[in-house]
């Protein structure tokens, strides 16, 4: 895979749903979700989760690319500790695909223990080899505020 020439991405997100157009194959994303944030008693935050049902949706134009790529996602909590990447589909570019391919599945299931901003690598490579390229990053914001009750003498 070279850097130059393609693919190129066109949407990288993390939604709770989509529609795609039966004829016209047009692809619509419902609730794109940025983050969470909660609030509680407890002085420090619980562990959030990400995961299903929520939708990875990525769509791919091949631009010069050509062949069957590996994609992969990385998480990085806020600290900078990344996960190994795991692999969530193969792409393939052609004459027949067309212009553009559309991924969609489910979000890999993640515990968030960290405030600040998650960043979700997405990487393309060949299958089989190594972590891949960066095309693009996700990022999902956890924030967390304690609660505190007052309590009025009498």
């Amino acid at each position: 895979m070279t850097s130059v020439g393609g693919p190129y991405v066109q949407i990288a997100a993390i939604c709770e749903t989509f529609i795609k157009g039966e004829q016209s194959h047009a692809l619509s994303l419902i609730n794109i979700v940025e983050g969470w944030g909660g609030a509680g008693p407890e002085s420090e935050m619980p562990s959030a989760h990400i995961g299903a049902p929520l939708k990875l949706v990525i769509n791919l134009w091949a631009g010069q690319a050509r062949g069957r790529y590996s994609l992969k996602l990385r998480q990085e909590a806020p600290s900078g500790l990344q996960d190994d990447p795991i692999d969530i589909a193969e792409v393939q570019f052609n004459e027949l695909t067309g212009l553009g391919v559309d991924t969609i599945v489910p979000m890999p299931e993640y515990d968030l223990t960290e405030q600040g901003t998650y960043w979700f690598d997405v990487l393309l490579g060949d299958p089989g080899a190594g972590d891949g390229q960066l095309l693009t990053r996700i990022p999902f914001i956890i924030s967390y505020q304690q609660t505190v009750t007052i309590r009025r003498p009498g």
